[in-house]
């Protein structure tokens, strides 16, 4: 058979692979890829209904039918408890806006943070069209995906993940059907690109970890408390460096104060959970203390930082690839720290565990 550039005698040799490349160029250029997409419909719809004089129930109906909502539901039921349902919400929303006819029943007490915040937005309405404009027009999708790419193994599956923009839970999260953010605050187009990217970022990371969990179900079974602790601190410390861009963490806390003093629990924290690990390796009965040193009753839980400082050593010490082979697996994700810590030699920052420590706590983790 006859090449195909010999049947082309007059196209130059270069001119003909410049045309392949393009070609080829072209065709990787359309080969499908993940993206975020950003969803308002939810925060336009509440907004919509706060600026109704005469509120109907059908509006919040229809408002909880919106995928956001159905989306966020499941979500919340496997998350925080069965409790809160579309039922809750409907009742926080009804009593929000059609008082007379649905007043806050006692029952709902407990909920009623709901209810407050729900007021408290309807009351600054003013400020949700503003902040959908600003996030519409500023917020770059493409710099989320390098950021959220720059700490995955491989290339994702590609697929669309939708981030619901809706109003009842007030902070981040992720679920396997997308990211849910509500953050209705007056903004800038510097601060969404300081820390409305990156959020979004670590949650969409969130959304595509289920990819590479290797810590089977049966490990759950067995330690549930310390595979709930080891798990939050590989899942969150791994997510807080897509926040962060690989941004070399002691430098940006000498140069934040205000943010320093959020770490400074790491070094007590870490050596109590080293010690309480090795004393559960002993004897494994209860692991309640490790949740509960890790997520303290007063105060917000320490996943993000302990994890965070943790992901930062490994990477900073053994290479973003070692960091990145620890995803989805929480105790490699403890002991590559171990050996992170180890090297370092800066126990007063880093604590790590003491040779017959380790020895044990390795064990204990390989034999589960």
């Amino acid at each position: 058979m006859t090449p195909f550039f010999k049947k082309i005698p007059s196209l130059p040799l270069a001119c003909f692979l410049l045309l392949c490349q393009s070609f080829l160029v072209s065709a990787q250029s359309t080969q499908p890829t993940s993206s975020v997409e950003l969803d308002f419909t939810a925060a336009e719809a509440f907004l919509e209904l706060c600026q109704t004089d005469t509120p109907q129930p059908s509006q919040i109906y229809d408002l909880l039918e919106l995928p956001a909502y159905t989306q966020l539901f499941v979500y919340l039921k496997n998350n925080w408890g069965k409790q809160y349902n579309k039922d809750l919400y409907q009742k926080m929303l009804l009593a929000c806006f059609l008082p007379e006819q649905y007043p806050l029943q006692p029952e709902h007490k407990k909920h009623q943070w709901i209810w407050r915040y729900f007021q408290k937005m309807k009351n600054n309405k003013a400020q949700i069209a503003p902040y959908i404009h600003m996030v519409r027009t500023h917020l770059n999708t493409n710099t989320v995906m390098q950021r959220l790419l720059a700490y995955l193994p491989q290339k994702p599956k590609p697929r669309a993940i939708p981030i619901y923009f809706l109003l009842g839970i007030k902070q981040g999260s992720a679920s396997a059907a997308g990211v849910f953010i509500d953050n209705f605050q007056p903004t800038t187009p510097a601060n969404i690109k300081k820390y409305l990217e990156p959020w979004i970022a670590h949650e969409v990371h969130h959304f595509f970890r289920a990819d590479y969990n290797h810590l089977a179900e049966s490990c759950f079974d067995r330690q549930p408390k310390l595979c709930q602790a080891l798990y939050w601190l590989e899942t969150e410390g791994i997510a807080e460096r897509v926040g962060a861009l690989a941004y070399d963490l002691e430098h940006y806390l000498h140069q934040n104060p205000k943010q320093a003093s959020r770490y400074m629990p790491f070094v007590p924290t870490m050596k109590k959970f080293q010690n309480q690990l090795w004393n559960y390796t002993q004897n494994p009965t209860n692991a309640q203390s490790l949740i509960d040193l890790l997520q303290p009753k007063q105060g917000p839980n320490l996943y993000h930082e302990i994890g965070h400082k943790m992901a930062f050593l490994i990477e900073k010490q053994l290479g973003r690839e070692q960091l990145l082979l620890c995803l989805g697996k929480p105790k490699q994700f403890f002991l590559q720290y171990q050996y992170a810590a180890t090297a370092y030699a800066k126990p007063d920052a880093y604590p790590y565990c003491s040779p017959v420590q380790l020895a044990s706590i390795k064990k204990f983790l390989n034999d589960f």
